[in-house]
């Protein structure tokens, strides 16, 4: 009896470990995926007068936002940031969760992430977009956006959406005629950190010594 633990020991630790280590890397992650299929909106951006900002609403399906990407292009370089605010289903509530530093567009098209890493309510509607206008404040520059698009059809409440002016105020943005979805990715998670390497040592520790006890035994 004593030999067949002595053969299994090791196997019994590095499994239970192994447990450990999934448990406490991002179980549980879940992200939101609408790829590009050819199709591309227009037009956003400083020249733009009605459209100056363009995003993709969504339901948090988790209580973190870790990143996101849009893919766009301009005609024209121009400045631009994303930002992400909860929506009420017509246009943006309270102040901004997440504002990126100041980017530029190029002419060709190119996939922008932001690691927002910020709070939400799973189960809350929650808008993230581009403007050249954040908070009512311009960012200059001359030319016109492109964003890419999917086809998907639009989760209930979601869909890209478009507005003119400041983002922030603007009482109610325009809609998403076409019922469909922007290049979107998003990550979310419950937001929980995953622990140190020495932190998953000491979880380990206990079993190696019952291990080590039986094979003294």
């Amino acid at each position: 009896m004593s030999r067949k633990f002595q053969s299994r020991g090791p196997i019994v630790v590095a499994a239970v470990l192994g447990l450990i280590l999934a448990a406490c890397n991002g179980a549980g992650a879940t992200s939101i995926n609408y790829a590009d299929d050819g199709g591309s909106l227009a037009y956003w951006g400083p020249s733009s007068y009605n459209n100056q900002t363009y995003g993709e609403i969504f339901s948090a399906p988790q209580s973190f936002l870790d990143d996101y990407t849009f893919t766009v292009s301009s005609t024209t370089p121009f400045s631009f940031v994303s930002q992400v605010y909860a929506w009420n289903g017509t246009s943006v509530t309270g102040s901004a969760l997440y504002t990126s530093a100041i980017l530029q567009t190029t002419t060709n098209m190119l996939a922008y992430t932001f690691n927002a890493d910020v709070s939400l309510t799973a189960g809350n509607s929650y808008i993230a977009f581009l403007t050249n206008q954040p908070n009512g404040v311009g960012l200059g520059g001359s030319g016109y956006g492109f964003m890419e698009t999917s086809s998907t059809i639009a989760a209930p409440g979601g869909g890209w959406d478009r507005v003119g002016g400041n983002p922030a105020t603007a009482s109610a943005w325009y809609g998403n005629p076409y019922n469909n979805n922007v290049d979107f990715h998003a990550d979310f998670s419950t937001g929980a950190p995953a622990p140190e390497p020495s932190s998953l040592a000491i979880l380990g520790i206990p079993l190696i010594g019952v291990w080590a006890a039986r094979r003294r035994g």
